[in-house]
């Protein structure tokens, strides 16, 4: 099963503001499960996941921020 979420060209303030809120979202799932997990490897494998995704929404800000020209979001889940 394949959910396509994104498909086209937007306006660059609207496709970051779309890419940034997918990554906050996974970012509180993980913050979320860290509360709910004594196992002290997952926590750190979550602790990391959060930092990477907090440092690819820095890099996203910074690349995607100077200019202004349209960008195109393809964007799935693939469920198997």
């Amino acid at each position: 099963m394949n959910i396509e979420l994104m498909n086209g060209t937007y306006p660059r303030n609207e496709g970051v503001d779309l890419v940034l809120r997918m990554i906050e979202v996974k970012i509180k799932y993980h913050e979320q499960k860290i509360t709910r997990v004594d196992n002290e490897e997952d926590i750190k494998m979550r602790e990391l996941r959060i930092k990477q995704l907090q440092n690819e929404a820095s890099r996203l800000r910074q690349e995607l921020t100077q200019n202004d020209e349209p960008v195109k979001l393809k964007a799935s889940v693939l469920l198997y």
